[in-house]
């Protein structure tokens, strides 16, 4: 695993880290919980986790950033279907 880095502060201190899955799929660990992946050949973005916080939300939208994919708020968030 590897620690994400984020757009707006310094570091996220080990709090935020992705691991790549397969050549194909990165996921991404907020507070040691699986929260989202990404299929990088479909470009298909899951939701993993159930619930919310700002500070994972934070989390999410840098990871979002990082494949070129555009930030979502928690409406957004929470309206996507939860896979698992």
């Amino acid at each position: 695993m590897q620690d994400l880095k984020p757009t707006n502060q310094k570091s996220f201190y080990g709090k935020a880290q992705i691991n790549k899955k397969a050549p194909d799929c990165v996921e991404l660990y907020s507070y040691g919980t699986l929260v989202c992946q990404f299929n990088l050949i479909s470009g298909k973005f899951t939701r993993i986790w159930r619930n919310y916080s700002a500070t994972t939300m934070k989390h999410i939208n840098d990871f979002r950033n990082m494949y070129a994919l555009k930030s979502m708020g928690k409406k957004e968030w929470e309206s996507l279907p939860i896979e698992f």
